[in-house]
């Protein structure tokens, strides 16, 4: 009787695994199902999806967006290239497979090609292949927000100022692409905030400051606020079935219009566009085909198209705007060749107009005294005064503001990068100032929120030294709420 109760246990066992899901089945990858896997790569016949989890199929398809003239979403950016494949299917050209099993779990499957120096890894979990990001992350933590899912290497990179700044942008770009934002409570997207480029490298084999995974549909960056790269996918949410490849004047200039740059508040961007386009310095028509942009540095071409995609989207409106982006959108083949025509921009007289009279670069201007009104706060190191719209603040070199109970367990690697001999102690806001710069940083979204250079601004007006203080006005958005209670950090 015992015998048959083991019997029936165990029968019963394994009936319950047969309905379990094939992707947590404890399994390794085989010989046999890595090199089929590599084989269906090469080939391109057969539909491969069968050899992915099928968790991380959904996650590739979640937002719903298509590339066209893409096979395998999940594969953009790790795919064995075109060339490749064609050597080795009309020449025989060799190629090694090995593996590496981590555990009962992980495996890795390596695919090279020494003569070439050509390698590519794939990753795998119980046989089935799962992204970098899966593989990377799998041990980190989850905070969630409304739209966002974020996935963080140390919970300390991260702070609710944050959070709510990104899910502020989020809502404005929502708002300028006509996005219904309930789409995305459900189906969140997710943020991967890493430590450090080193970080980046190690999950997506480059080492940037951040990118947006076209596979998966994610944001990684080292900065918690990185609107650029958020940009670019919600304009792709937005359009849901796009080519791969779009123009950068226009696929850049989007980013720069609505989130700036890595680091940097879209419209200390848009000035330096300013700054390049009133000065002459660059012609925008000079940044229309592909290859001039890219051969021009990204100082220069990134905010100059930054700001006339702004001009674009107020001059001739959204939707107009996004016939325009996707005319200019293209696959591998044509995106080399591609150059905006003349005749589908507004008018000369119309961007003129735009520079001349309806852009006011925001942000830090210089003082021509000492007259503080209604001063807020004093110290031996920095003065504040305040008007309807704007402070004017001066301070002798560094000085640093924080809140009376700063964001608990929060530490900013910007802080450390600034003031390597420092200790961070909660502060939010950093300003530098001398007599060729005034910086402003916000230390809980990690970005540069004012920057003066006299030599690129039109007109170009000298920072003084009035009484031993560097004195500038600032207009009070660029805060976003108002300094009164902030206290000094020592």
């Amino acid at each position: 009787m015992k015998i048959i109760r083991v019997f029936l246990g165990l029968v019963f066992f394994l009936l319950c695994l047969s309905f379990l899901p094939q992707d947590i089945l404890p399994q390794t990858l085989d010989e046999s199902r890595a090199k089929e896997f590599i084989n269906s790569l090469i080939s391109n016949k057969q539909d491969i999806s069968n050899y992915v989890l099928p968790s991380e199929l959904e996650i590739s398809n979640l937002l719903g967006i298509k590339y066209k003239d893409v096979k395998f979403k999940f594969l953009i950016g790790n795919d064995i290239d075109d060339n490749i494949k064609s050597e080795i299917l009309k020449s025989g050209l060799k190629y090694n497979v090995s593996l590496n099993n981590q555990d009962d779990v992980y495996s890795i499957l390596e695919f090279s090609i020494p003569e070439k120096n050509y390698i590519k890894k794939y990753y795998f979990r119980n046989g089935f292949m799962i992204s970098r990001i899966f593989y990377f992350t799998k041990e980190w933590k989850r905070i969630e927000s409304a739209h966002f899912v974020y996935i963080v290497s140390d919970s300390s990179l991260i702070n609710n100022y944050a959070i709510n700044a990104v899910e502020k942008f989020f809502s404005n770009v929502c708002d300028v692409l006509q996005i219904d934002k309930r789409s995305l409570e459900k189906n969140k997207i997710r943020y991967v905030l890493c430590r450090d480029q080193d970080e980046i490298e190690k999950i997506t084999g480059y080492k940037s400051l951040g990118m947006c995974d076209l596979a998966y549909d994610c944001v990684l960056s080292t900065f918690p606020c990185h609107y650029h790269e958020l940009s670019h996918l919600l304009i792709n949410y937005k359009l849901q079935n796009i080519s791969l490849f779009t123009n950068p004047f226009l696929q850049e200039g989007f980013a720069v219009a609505m989130g700036g740059r890595g680091g940097r508040e879209p419209y200390i961007i848009h000035n330096v566009g300013f700054f390049l386009a009133k000065s002459g310095f660059i012609d925008y028509k000079d940044l229309l085909n592909r290859q001039k942009f890219i051969g021009e540095d990204a100082t220069i071409s990134y905010p100059l198209s930054g700001l006339y995609n702004l001009f674009l989207i107020k001059t001739i409106g959204i939707d107009k705007y996004l016939v325009l982006y996707k005319k200019y959108s293209t696959d591998n083949s044509g995106i080399n060749q591609s150059e905006i025509n003349l005749t589908d921009l507004p008018s000369e007289n119309s961007w003129n107009e735009f520079i001349n009279d309806r852009f006011t670069p925001q942000g830090t201007f210089p003082a021509v005294n000492d007259e503080f009104e209604n001063t807020i706060l004093k110290t031996g190191n920095i003065i504040i005064g305040e008007s309807q719209d704007f402070y004017k603040i001066g301070i002798k070199d560094t000085a640093f503001l924080k809140e009376e109970n700063p964001q608990p367990g929060y530490f900013c690697t910007r802080f450390k990068e600034l003031f390597p001999q420092k200790n961070y102690s909660g502060e939010k806001y950093a300003f530098v100032a001398d007599s060729k710069e005034i910086l402003i940083y916000n230390l809980y979204t990690n970005n540069l929120i004012a920057d003066y250079t006299p030599s690129f601004s039109i007109p170009p007006v000298e920072i003084k030294s009035i009484n031993g203080y560097y004195v500038f006005n600032i207009t009070k958005n660029v805060f976003g709420k108002e300094l009164n209670g902030l206290i000094v950090s020592r």
